[in-house]
């Protein structure tokens, strides 16, 4: 066979480069991306000039700024930084990766690094797994852990006290932390290439961090004592003011103190009667004990119950509550 000719030859390579391109946009999401988002960067975005993190900065959108996405289209794929996490003692380092969208915010058109945005239509997704009386939740508290979270558990923080309850010897320490959201992909040269990571939730310091507690000045820093078990299911038994009371589809789980006793179970749909107690411990210093409760089998409303909010006839109240599940 005679090889062609140079010309030739450069010929076929941009018409290869050409095919590439419908391989090379495959690594996306395959959904419709336009429509209303939200700026999740707890230290603001650059809105930029072009897609690329050396183009010019039009405007800083702060947190909670809300944008529109113009194209259903992905303008430049970039890693851009990463984050640093901690699973027991082994340090595993996420690169950032995403892509530049157009938008607009008011009168302006720019681009954004998708990791930093979230879909308004997509907050409300989980609302259906709290009953219509539990839609205070999250709104004067929140309660988050560190690591990847499928359930998308973004909650507006604007005002709140963040704090970090970390391992800190044979106790714990409440301390104030900067939180950070954003949202990755997964490697593009990975086999999974067209599936998203959901959105990542940590601070700038990762170590040693067991979940993160937010209020409007409710909470403070200092060292405390307590219980902390999440990988221990059916610890009840250890705990001694909580007890487990009827028939495995339907028991309950009761708080009791003195001749005082209240029933901790949410009024949530669909969760199995499964218990794992997070923390017991005085997160308010307020003298009395609180409570993170995990309720649920496959899927889990985890809860922050906080003494200090507690009503006439009750022990502790339910104020926050972190969504989570298997990731499939």
């Amino acid at each position: 066979m005679i090889n062609p000719n140079p010309m030739k030859r450069l010929a076929l390579f941009f018409v290869w480069i050409l095919m590439l391109k419908p391989l090379y946009a495959q690594d996306t999401y395959n959904e419709d991306i336009t429509g209303e988002y939200t700026v999740i960067s707890t230290n603001g975005l650059n809105l930029r000039s072009a897609p690329g993190s050396q183009s010019k900065v039009l405007k800083r959108l702060s947190f909670g700024t809300k944008v529109t996405v113009l194209e259903n289209k992905y303008f430049r794929r970039d890693t851009i930084g990463a984050k640093v996490f901690y699973h027991g003692n082994r340090k595993s380092e996420h690169p950032i990766i995403g892509h530049w969208v157009k938008v607009l915010h008011k009168n302006t058109e720019g681009f954004l690094f998708d990791p930093y945005l979230e879909n308004l239509a997509s907050l409300d997704n989980y609302q259906y797994l709290v009953d219509d009386s539990e839609k205070y939740l999250n709104k004067d508290f929140v309660l988050l852990f560190p690591g990847e979270d499928c359930y998308n558990n973004f909650w507006p923080i604007e005002g709140m006290n963040l704090l970090g309850c970390y391992k800190d010897g044979d106790g714990f320490k409440l301390k104030k932390i900067e939180l950070s959201y954003y949202k990755s992909w997964i490697d593009p040269n990975s086999a999974n290439a067209e599936m998203e990571i959901n959105l990542w939730i940590g601070a700038k310091d990762n170590k040693d961090l067991l979940f993160i507690v937010g209020s409007k000045g409710k909470l403070k820093e200092g060292k405390l004592s307590g219980v902390y078990g999440s990988t221990s299911l059916g610890n009840i038994e250890q705990f001694e003011k909580l007890d487990v009371v009827g028939s495995m589809e339907e028991s309950k789980l009761i708080l009791k103190e003195s001749s005082k006793k209240q029933v901790l179970n949410p009024k949530s749909p669909h969760l199995y009667p499964t218990y794992t107690v997070i923390w017991e411990g005085d997160l308010d210093f307020d003298g009395k004990l609180d409570y993170i409760i995990s309720f649920g089998d496959k899927s889990q409303n985890t809860y922050l119950f906080l003494s200090s909010q507690a009503e006439e006839g009750e022990l502790v109240k339910p104020v926050a509550v972190f969504f989570s599940g298997y990731c499939c």
